[in-house]
């Protein structure tokens, strides 16, 4: 029964790991998509949503990642999308 339990607490903790890198992995998106926004816009207010998701695809970023995690960074006030274009809400 003891080896049981060892193994229940090995598999919790390697689910947890693989939650928290799962969460990294979506952090380091939104930075990704972040900087891609800003070099696009330079002197620029806003950015073209399309301009974003051909520079993401260099990324090996897919379109559907790409508007998921607009969608995402909109939500929490990151940025602003009008008319299909993007502005820093900051």
């Amino acid at each position: 029964m003891a080896d049981r339990l060892d193994f229940d607490e090995i598999v919790r903790i390697q689910n947890l790991m693989a939650s928290n890198i799962a969460r990294e992995n979506e952090v380091d998106r939104k930075l990704d998509i972040i900087e891609i926004i800003n070099q696009l816009k330079g002197k620029k207010k806003f950015v073209q949503v399309e301009e974003v998701i051909v520079e993401a695809k260099y990324n090996n970023i897919s379109e559907d990642e790409v508007m998921r995690i607009l969608d995402e960074l909109e939500k929490d006030d990151i940025i602003i999308i009008i008319d299909g274009r993007i502005k820093m809400n900051y």
